[in-house]
C-alpha cells in the first residue's frame, strides 16, 4: 500500500505524511490527509490505481490501527494489574520504549531494573504482582 501510495502521490507528499506522523498526529488525522491528497490526483491511470488499491489499503490500515489500540490498552492493563508499583515516570518511560520500537526483552529488562531498585514492602508487593502475570 505504501509503495502504491508513493507512486500515486509522489515522494514529496510521502515525506510530508512522514513528518505529520512523526510529529505525533493520530491515525485519523493521517488518514484524512491521505484522502485529501488522493482527491487532488487528476491523472487517469493514477485514479484507476486509487480505485484498485484504496479499498484494500483502507481495510489494512484500519486493522493495523485497531491492533495498535489494543496493544496500547494491553499495556495500560498491565500497568493497572501487574505493574501498579511502577511510578508514573517509570510507566511513561516504558510507554516511550514501546512507542520507540524497543524489543520486548529491552522493556522487560527495564522493568526488572525498576524492580531491583525496590526495597521492603514495595518490593514484596511488586513480586506478588509480577508472579500473577
Amino acid at each position: 500500500c505504501l509503495m502504491a501510495l508513493n507512486e500515486i502521490i509522489g515522494n514529496e507528499k510521502m515525506l510530508m505524511l512522514k513528518e505529520i506522523k512523526d510529529s505525533g498526529a493520530d491515525p485519523e488525522e493521517i488518514r484524512m490527509k491521505v484522502e485529501d491528497m488522493l482527491k487532488l490526483v487528476v491523472d487517469k491511470d493514477k485514479k484507476k490505481r486509487i480505485n484498485e488499491y484504496a479499498p484494500v489499503c483502507r481495510k489494512i490500515y484500519a486493522a493495523m490501527n485497531a491492533r495498535h489500540k489494543r496493544n496500547d490498552h494491553n499495556l495500560e492493563s498491565y500497568f493497572q494489574t501487574y505493574l501498579s508499583w511502577l511510578t508514573d515516570a517509570q510507566k511513561d518511560e516504558i510507554k516511550k520504549m514501546k512507542e520507540g520500537g524497543k524489543s520486548k526483552m529491552d522493556i522487560q529488562k527495564k522493568i526488572f531494573d525498576y524492580f531491583e531498585s525496590l526495597t521492603g514492602d514495595k518490593k514484596k508487593k511488586a513480586a506478588e504482582e509480577l508472579q500473577q502475570g
